[in-house]
């Protein structure tokens, strides 16, 4: 195992232990490698299912669409001024050239 591994090891320890206790960590750390395959699963499982979840949540979605849209006016003048810029930028070396 590299030392960054294991600095992230001790990293993540850290963050498990506040969001959920010592004793969590020490159970994870007692489980065997079978045991380790199977959790990971588990927890795998749990992600298909909150992003499920949210797929289907339609108050989640409803606002979601209505932050599209309200971020519309935004991004297109995002998208304009970067290609002012990027004009500029290309106007700037074809000067230099002269």
């Amino acid at each position: 195992m590299s030392l960054s591994d294991q600095k992230e090891i001790v990293k993540l320890e850290k963050k498990l232990i506040d969001l959920r206790s010592e004793s969590y960590v020490s159970e994870l750390r007692g489980l065997n490698s079978s045991e380790l395959d199977s959790k990971l699963l588990e927890l795998a499982k749990h992600k298909q299912e909150i992003i499920t979840s949210m797929k289907n949540d339609d108050e989640l979605n409803r606002i979601a669409e209505e932050a599209k849209e309200l971020k519309k006016p935004y991004n297109e003048s995002k998208k304009q001024n970067e290609l002012i810029s990027r004009f500029v930028g290309l106007l700037i070396k074809e000067k230099e050239l002269e």
